[in-house]
């Protein structure tokens, strides 16, 4: 048997080096690659901004006439903190009322944060029996 080289080349044999299908991603249009790169890195440093379980943080609400005193003290860990919270009050008709608030506080440090009776709702009407703070939340700045 001889060889032409300009005839068709054997069954199984191809006419050059093969490219594989592209992948999955690859058939994604490049505006949708860049989106979904996007939000992932966005994900990853909200990620990076949520408090170290090391941070501790305790806040404490005292009572006031026309405000809540509470104190945001910063006991443990090294980030800067934004806490939050909810103050919540319970009436004695057993109705509940609450004032969200946040405060920024440095590692060690003890701040005061007002929160205004006229964060609720109907203080007024509120003859409070219970007060406690509730929800809180740190994030590190």
């Amino acid at each position: 048997m001889s060889y032409d080289p300009h005839a068709n080349p054997p069954p199984g044999y191809g006419s050059g080096p093969q490219q594989p299908p592209p992948s999955w991603w690859a058939s994604i249009p490049w505006w949708i690659r860049g989106l979904v790169a996007a939000l992932l890195v966005l994900g990853i440093q909200v990620l990076w901004k949520q408090a170290n379980p090391e941070n501790q943080v305790y806040v404490s609400c005292q009572p006031g006439l026309t405000e809540f005193q509470c104190s945001v003290e910063h006991r443990r860990g090294n980030d800067e903190i934004n806490a939050c919270w909810d103050l919540a009050l319970i009436c004695q008709s057993g109705e509940r009322q609450s004032a969200h608030a946040c405060q920024v506080v440095h590692s060690g440090a003890t701040v005061v944060r007002p929160v205004p009776v006229s964060e609720f709702r109907n203080f007024a009407a509120c003859q409070a029996t219970a007060a406690h703070v509730e929800n809180l939340v740190l994030t590190a700045q």
